[in-house]
């Protein structure tokens, strides 16, 4: 059954960067998009927020990423997310791209990418013996921009993630669900 969500995701993760890459060459959403200035290719990002639906069920969760403006309203970059904790840690990092909507206010952008999620889990009362557990990941989210001066916005972030961690006796992780709030400059 997990390997059908895997093959579903990789499929679904492909064909929404193909999408993506065919609509900026056909140039498709150029009205929508402002110009970015030829200097400012790089953007980054911090966020704050939890992760729902991980072995160790809602956890706070620090995250952070880059993005490379391939064109005015594409980029790619790395996306970490990192969830420390006394008995249970995971770290989720990907290669994502974004395709950017902007209006006059708000900065719409779907992305998708795919990855390594990592995670620790304690076992057992005095948490003395620990499983660890890695997978290749998949994500699919959208993020939303409000901008109030020129490099710097907030940002809000849903997103889900799939992949297949199993820690025997501690149990089986699928996925997860993410919220984050953060700032973009």
């Amino acid at each position: 059954m997990s390997r059908r969500i895997v093959r579903a995701a990789t499929g679904v993760t492909l064909l929404i960067v193909t999408a993506i890459v065919m609509s900026e060459q056909a140039g498709f959403a150029q009205g929508l998009v402002l110009k970015r200035a030829a200097d400012q290719n790089w953007g980054f990002g911090v966020d704050l927020g939890l992760l729902n639906g991980t072995t160790d069920r809602l956890v706070f969760a620090l995250g952070g990423n880059v993005d490379y403006y391939v064109a005015e309203n594409l980029s790619v970059g790395p996306m970490v997310q990192i969830a420390p904790g006394a008995d249970f840690t995971q770290i989720n990092s990907w290669a994502v791209a974004k395709l950017h909507f902007r209006t006059k206010y708000v900065d719409v952008a779907p992305f998708t990418g795919s990855g390594l999620t990592w995670a620790r889990v304690g076992v057992g009362r005095l948490r003395s013996k620990s499983d660890d557990e890695a997978s290749l990941s998949m994500v699919l989210g959208l993020e939303l921009q409000l901008g109030f001066i020129a490099n710097f916005a907030f940002a809000v972030s849903g997103m889900y993630a799939v992949y297949n961690l199993d820690f025997g006796e501690a149990g089986k992780d699928r996925g997860m669900g993410a919220l984050m709030f953060g700032v973009r400059f």
